[in-house]
């Protein structure tokens, strides 16, 4: 290897003249391969010979300032054979460096080492932990399990969490694999979650069985299971189903697929609750007759829920029907054809004219005319 180097630094000097520092003190590059690698060690075993060796090396050197400022002709006049011969060297004596596709080039500005890949690994030796950083098209790629953070951040991410991904926070755990962390405090990825995504948020888990869930912020939040599904902001809510969405809000639960929830006091608790959209008010002391908790709980799959003490206003912003519905415009009626039974009772139609009702048996005129009689009873 020496040899190696020694042959091409002499070629590189013959082009750039008899001057060259790189002839005149090859003997000097000698001296430090050979010292770096050790060989002082090994060739010259009298501490006199070495000394002898050391002061003649150095001599041949016109003055330490001179080398110094002939380093950046020196690298500009090495090619990338005696370069990456002379890291082969050093590596012997400081240890395992992997280095792959290096790209040495040399310019006006003596910037002369461009590397578009550098691999970290346990131990300098390739594995499945190894991280990857590449540059290309201007753009730098980072591959691997990777946690960046401050000094006292105490993040922890296992060798079972696979390619994820921490970026500061505090005290974050991640046991699932492939997952993204942002941010955020005591948030956790539960072992058997796959490529969970947690940004910021106080407490909040990514519990087993969840594939591609997303935690965004709030506090206490959970994901149970299913594909999909993700809760932003608010308190104490929990989604445990498929494609389902907690916006905000607090003790709110769902446990259906292709769900809504929102506000306080919701919880779709059975799988027969799939593909509803609850919105309840923060009026928690509504008590059933058995003195339980009333919350918002669908019993139907397929609805549209809303629960709101103080009414529901459209085109207003100020109802005055208390769990009521206040209208400021019209309202259109159409003639819908429904069997008149328990289940339409109150309900009302509209048809050629006449306003009916079905008081749970048949559709009644609310004008009772002969005309409107003989329309509602059709």
């Amino acid at each position: 290897m020496l040899f190696l180097v020694l042959e091409d630094v002499s070629e590189r000097s013959r082009i750039c003249g008899k001057k060259s520092f790189l002839r005149q003190d090859s003997d000097f590059l000698a001296f430090l391969a050979v010292f770096v690698r050790g060989g002082y060690g090994k060739k010259m075993k009298s501490p006199k010979k070495f000394a002898n060796f050391a002061i003649l090396a150095i001599l041949r050197v016109k003055s330490l300032r001179g080398f110094l400022l002939s380093m950046p002709k020196m690298m500009n006049t090495i090619s990338k054979k005696t370069l990456l011969a002379a890291l082969l060297v050093v590596s012997g004596g400081i240890g395992a460096v992997t280095l792959a596709q290096v790209d040495v080039k040399s310019n006006l500005t003596n910037a002369v080492q461009n590397i578009q890949k550098v691999y970290f690994t346990p131990n300098g030796l390739p594995s499945d932990d190894e991280i990857l950083v590449e540059a290309y098209d201007g753009l730098v790629k980072i591959s691997g399990r990777v946690l960046l953070q401050k000094d006292g951040d105490e993040n922890l991410l296992t060798p079972e969490a696979g390619k994820t991904f921490i970026i500061q926070g505090k005290k974050n755990i991640v046991y699932g694999k492939d997952a993204f962390l942002l941010g955020g405090k005591l948030n956790k990825a539960s072992t058997g979650s796959v490529e969970a995504s947690i940004v910021g948020g106080y407490d909040g888990e990514v519990q087993t069985g969840v594939q591609y869930g997303t935690l965004v912020g709030g506090s206490y939040n959970k994901l149970g299971s299913g594909v999909s599904s993700a809760v932003i902001g608010g308190s104490e809510n929990k989604v445990k189903g498929s494609h389902s969405f907690i916006g905000g809000g607090m003790l709110t639960e769902i446990n259906g697929d292709g769900s809504f929830g929102a506000g306080k006091n919701v919880k779709a608790a059975s799988n027969a609750t799939d593909r509803v959209f609850l919105w309840s008010d923060n009026y928690s002391s509504w008590y059933r007759v058995d003195g339980n908790e009333m919350r918002l709980r669908p019993v139907k799959e397929e609805t549209f829920l809303i629960r709101s003490l103080n009414g529901i206003g459209i085109g207003t912003n100020d109802p005055q029907l208390k769990q009521g519905v206040d209208v400021n415009g019209l309202v259109q009626i159409g003639d819908q054809v429904l069997a008149c039974g328990g289940d339409a009772q109150g309900a009302m139609r509209y048809r050629n004219g006449c306003f009916c009702n079905c008081n749970g048996a048949t559709w009644v005129a609310m004008n009772p005319s002969a005309k409107c009689l003989n329309v509602c009873r059709q």
